[in-house]
């Protein structure tokens, strides 16, 4: 009762203030610079980031590797949720963690547990104890401007969390569109009804110098409509066990250079094999500016307190699992600087600080081993660097990061780049060392001595890439990450969780990526292959041979293509297609799980296609339909540990269909 209330309230408010500005009011409220700026981009198709740098930077030119999903490419793929998104990312596959957590490995090396920083407008949304980011449905796709994915080592800006990737999910501004609109999303399987959301958002200007964005959404839906049977014999109906529920609420208000986020997410699921429900809930608020000082200088800050309850376990009378919820509080303060000591010389500063505080809810269960207590402190101050020099012969950049944690020590982040655009091609080499600070729970419940060190890795990339028209782009990019010490999970049924520091990890390979995006039609192909290093250490991950090239649970090559062409003002089609090559997994064979076995998981080619429709006139109203996994195959997304965790399968063919309606034209 309480959200539809919500939801309610929020269209009531809406329609009531919500007036459409005049063309020149919306030229007026966005700074005419950057509206030049983005007008001169958007004719030459140059693509920018926020990732790579303090500010928007020419991804041709940034010093990492930067994969940006537009909200049309998003929109082509009819990509529904999260998942689907970055399924769209070459290099980007995804595995069961325990408790039927999906979570991402990048070029083959599993990055759950921070080793890959997911932010929603710079926002952390990593959970402090783990470091985890569950990918579920806590963040619709209905007001998302664009997904921003560096696959590879990201530090130097963004600390312990970013080792081997960070996504920044970006939603829209005003800048981007005017108005708000209304979606009501439902689909079937041949089972019965499979998901349902109702999504309402927008983006208003309030003059010259202000402007809102909010979003509330509610989603329902069960993750499979399969029944699985497992290796012993053993049958699983995964369609009475896979049911979720997710809420959230994101406010965002902007007055000139400064900027205010309101973030809620709750997202609460049952867990197909295991009698019980997971909670993951959070509450975020953000504050930031940046600020141009004349023609050379600029500065920035940022403020965000995180209060959340990660990995909450739910419907259980286990007093391990209840014993093991916490809460976590975490509040972080940055600051940068920049300026331009010559046309072809820039020099960034920074610094960042933050507090976490993470807290057992059982007053008479387990203590921290760290201090034997319930309530346990981190604190971690950063300082980084970053000079640029730009000239005819290319862009040279070098970067440092130099952090100090009171609970897992000193770390240390180099990085280094070249980038040259020579008209429509362009090329880069880099190379950099990025570091996972060991979390809270990997020191409570590592050894006991306290011998969980930092994870390092250390990347060599080459990347290149050519347009051949203003329509269209060619990117490759060549790479080797090798991990020192890698933090690994282990499974103990006494202890649940455990942690230890393997010697080495690792990859090498190839991403590739074609674009051509025209007026009427939008099409991207992507191929992604990696093979393991050498000699690595991973027990827990590694596979025999002949199968030893690339780690458990995990495929070692993937591909993607998407194609939408638009039929005229009223219709457009569209369709995606996914090919996973095969995986293993050991399995348990026997009811008393003392024998595992390999088993080989059979490669997928995953196609979607769907209609859309627009009203004629206004275009208030849109109708989307689709069909999901056409093919219908079983889509297993398999545990990258030998701890015979079974797969999750997710829905079979399933048919969906979206209507939007906009209450102020767009």
């Amino acid at each position: 009762m309480g959200r539809s209330a919500l939801l309610l309230l929020i269209l009531v408010c809406f329609k009531a203030v919500a007036q459409p500005p005049t063309e020149l009011s919306r030229l007026i409220a966005n700074d005419g610079e950057a509206l030049l700026d983005q007008a001169l981009d958007n004719d030459r198709r140059v693509v920018r980031a926020d990732l790579a740098a303090l500010g928007e930077t020419d991804i041709r030119k940034a010093p990492v590797s930067i994969t940006v999903l537009s909200a049309k490419h998003i929109k082509a793929s009819g990509a529904r949720n999260l998942l689907e998104a970055l399924q769209l990312v070459p290099g980007i596959t995804f595995g069961r963690d325990v408790d039927d957590v999906v979570g991402i490995a990048i070029h083959g090396t599993w990055a759950e547990e921070g080793k890959c920083l997911f932010m929603l407008n710079g926002m952390q949304l990593n959970e402090n104890d783990f470091g985890t980011y569950a990918i579920g449905n806590r963040i619709p796709l209905d007001n998302v401007e664009r997904i921003e994915v560096i696959a590879g080592p990201g530090s130097v800006l963004y600390g312990g969390y970013a080792a081997l990737g960070v996504i920044n999910i970006i939603t829209r501004t005003a800048r981007h569109a005017t108005g708000g609109q209304v979606s009501i999303l439902g689909s079937a399987t041949a089972e019965g009804t499979a998901k349902s959301e109702v999504v309402v958002s927008g983006n208003n200007s309030l003059g010259l110098e202000q402007e809102v964005s909010y979003l509330a959404s509610i989603h329902r839906g069960k993750r499979s409509n399969r029944r699985y049977t497992l290796p012993d014999g053993r049958s699983m109906d995964l369609a009475d066990s896979t049911a979720g529920q997710a809420a959230c609420f994101q406010f965002g208000y902007r007055w000139r250079t400064l900027r205010a986020h309101v973030y809620y997410m709750d997202d609460n699921y049952e867990v197909s094999d295991g009698g019980y429900s997971v909670r993951m809930r959070d509450v975020i608020l953000g504050l930031e500016q940046r600020k141009k000082i004349g023609e050379r200088a600029s500065f920035g800050w940022k403020f965000s307190h995180a209060d959340q309850i990660p990995w909450y376990y739910v419907n259980t009378i286990d007093d391990q699992r209840i014993g093991s919820n916490t809460s976590n509080v975490r509040t972080s303060l940055m600051g940068h600087g920049g300026y331009e000591l010559a046309e072809w010389l820039d020099v960034r500063l920074g610094v960042q600080a933050y507090r976490q505080i993470s807290t057992f809810f059982v007053r008479n269960g387990p203590l921290f081993v760290m201090n034997d207590g319930r309530t346990i402190a981190m604190h971690d101050i950063a300082f980084f660097a970053e000079v640029l020099s730009s000239g005819r012969f290319g862009d040279l950049s070098a970067g440092y990061r130099y952090e100090m944690n009171d609970l897992s020590g000193v770390f240390m982040a180099p990085r280094a780049s070249y980038a040259k655009v020579a008209g429509r091609w362009h090329m880069k080499a880099l190379a950099s060392r990025a570091f996972k600070v060991p979390t809270i729970m990997n020191l409570n419940y590592g050894p006991e001595e306290g011998g969980i060190t930092a994870e390092y890795a250390n990347t060599l990339e080459l990347e290149t890439g050519i347009r051949t028209s203003d329509r269209d782009q060619f990117t490759a990019n060549v790479y080797r990450t090798a991990i020192e010490d890698p933090i690994v999970y282990v499974f103990d049924a006494v202890s649940l969780d455990n942690y230890i520091n393997r010697e080495r990890a690792g990859t090498e390979g190839v991403d590739v990526r074609y674009t051509m995006d025209n007026d009427r039609f939008f099409m991207q192909l992507s191929y992604g292959i990696h093979r393991a290093l050498a000699n690595v250490s991973l027990p827990e991950v590694q596979l025999p041979a002949p199968w030893d090239d690339h780690f458990q649970g995990l495929p070692r090559q993937k591909a993607t293509a998407t194609l939408s062409v638009d039929l005229g003002p009223q219709w457009a089609i569209r369709s995606a297609l996914t090919w996973n090559d095969r995986r293993s997994s050991y399995q348990y064979i026997d009811l008393e799980q003392e024998t595992m076995e390999l088993i080989h998981w059979p490669s997928e080619v995953i196609l979607n296609a769907g209609l859309t429709w627009r009203s004629a006139g206004s275009g208030r109203w849109t109708m989307d339909v689709g069909c999901y996994n056409i093919l219908d195959v079983d889509r297993n997304i398999v545990s990258p540990y030998n701890n015979g965790t079974v797969p999750l399968t997710l829905n079979g063919r399933e048919l969906s269909a979206k209507l939007t309606y906009r209450l102020i034209e767009q």
